[in-house]
């Protein structure tokens, strides 16, 4: 985090991310508020949330703050690839001080153009499913602490929560419809 937090200060950040994020069903306005909340509370100034594409195992990029997704739409990744990929494959978080150093980058020339340095991947699930990923990133060498990961793991896993719940409320709604 790039401004250090007290414990207060964290559980409260903690607790506003995880009333914002499930104060809506809209699963849009869900996924933003992940980031921004998410992004509010690392102080990294590069937040993404990738989705789990079931069917082709990829990940996609659906939303993101300080990147622009608009420039590379089609941003996916392959389970099992890269950082973000190895976050799926395991559903265990991934921290990396500096991406320029770690073999597992495999895309390079994205992390040097977008001045993606750092990187902590954390796997967003409920009920045992994988739904994404939420990546954070900043533009110099950051060792995440035992403490910030623990504080954003619990931010991800009450995200997965809140995106599971929008989107049994849009099937619910779809079937209601037909």
């Amino acid at each position: 985090m790039s401004v250090e937090l007290g414990m207060d200060a964290r559980l409260n950040a903690l607790l506003r991310g995880i009333q914002v994020t499930v104060s809506s069903l809209d699963l849009r306005h869900v996924l933003t508020a992940i980031v921004r909340e998410a992004a509010a509370m690392s102080g990294a100034p590069t937040v993404r949330l990738f989705l789990l594409d079931q069917e082709g195992q990829i990940l996609r990029c659906c939303v993101g703050r300080g990147f622009p997704i608009e420039q590379e739409p089609e941003l996916t990744i392959p389970v099992g690839a890269s950082l973000s990929g190895e976050v799926a494959r395991t559903g265990q978080p991934v921290a990396v001080a500096d991406t320029g150093t770690d073999p597992r980058t495999q895309y390079p020339a994205h992390v040097s153009k977008y001045g993606l340095v750092s990187y902590l991947g954390l796997p967003v699930a409920a009920h045992a499913r994988l739904l994404g990923v939420l990546v954070f990133n900043t533009p110099a060498p950051h060792t995440y602490r035992p403490d910030e990961i623990a504080l954003l793991s619990a931010f991800a896993n009450q995200a997965g929560l809140a995106i599971n719940n929008a989107e049994l409320y849009a099937d619910a709604r779809r079937e209601l419809l037909d």
